[in-house]
């Protein structure tokens, strides 16, 4: 796990963490052999905001430029009302959303000039479909459980002896072996946040509904990705997760 986002990396099987980038065109032939785990698009439009303008792969840096100047220090929370008009204008902004839909159809999370509609969302679930994994953060324990058993028996073998958790200082610092999810999974999501206190108080704002924030058709693939895991692997209890993830 780096910063709560799935990072796989076992030994060369795996493309590896796609971080804001989607997928290409090679990629929809082996569209079988592709895991992914989504976030609530909410919670994923706190942590991009909270993650700044620098990972918003997919926009020119004059709109990097252009969206700093708006939005400001995301991490400088000494200004609340400064704070606040900034994730404001970003909820306004086309590209906060549809990030989801995007990155299932080619294209990057942040791509301003890609227009999302039903249609390209009707394409995405169609993609997502043929993943050979779908799970959902909501349902983190379950999810991490279910990956590791698919990953164990996938053709071609995944060695999940070889998964690595990125600390943010040196690569590779720690190994998981195939195991039940513990609770060490979720401290590491929390741990490795991007910005606590400012993901904390945009949290806030979305939910509380002073800013407003609504992306159906990210909200489209993510009900879909719920549908997935449920029919493969039966209705999970909601984990409670403490971390916020």
């Amino acid at each position: 796990m780096y910063h709560g986002c799935l990072r796989l990396k076992p030994a060369g099987t795996s493309y590896g963490n796609r971080y804001h980038k989607g997928l290409i065109e090679n990629d929809m032939l082996h569209l079988q052999t592709f895991a992914t785990v989504f976030r609530e698009p909410k919670a994923r439009f706190v942590s991009n905001f909270c993650d700044g303008p620098q990972h918003h792969h997919g926009m020119s840096e004059e709109q990097k430029l252009d969206m700093s100047l708006a939005i400001g220090d995301v991490n400088n929370m000494d200004n609340i009302t400064r704070w606040k008009v900034g994730l404001a204008f970003y909820a306004e902004q086309s590209y906060s959303r549809g990030c989801y839909v995007r990155m299932l159809t080619g294209s990057m999370c942040s791509d301003a000039d890609v227009v999302v509609d039903q249609e390209l969302t009707d394409r995405a679930i169609k993609n997502l479909d043929q993943f050979l994994f779908v799970g959902t953060s909501e349902n983190y324990t379950a999810t991490v459980d279910a990956f590791l058993r698919v990953a164990a028996t996938a053709l071609p073998a995944v060695d999940p002896s070889t998964f690595h958790a990125n600390h943010g200082v040196a690569e590779d610092r720690w190994t998981y072996r195939l195991q039940p999810a513990a609770r060490i999974e979720k401290t590491i999501v929390a741990e490795l946040s991007h910005n606590l206190e400012c993901e904390r108080a945009a949290d806030i704002m979305v939910h509380t509904g002073k800013v407003k924030y609504d992306d159906p058709f990210d909200q489209a693939v993510y009900e879909r990705a719920k549908v997935l895991f449920e029919t493969k692997f039966g209705r999970p209890d909601t984990d409670t997760d403490e971390s916020g993830a």
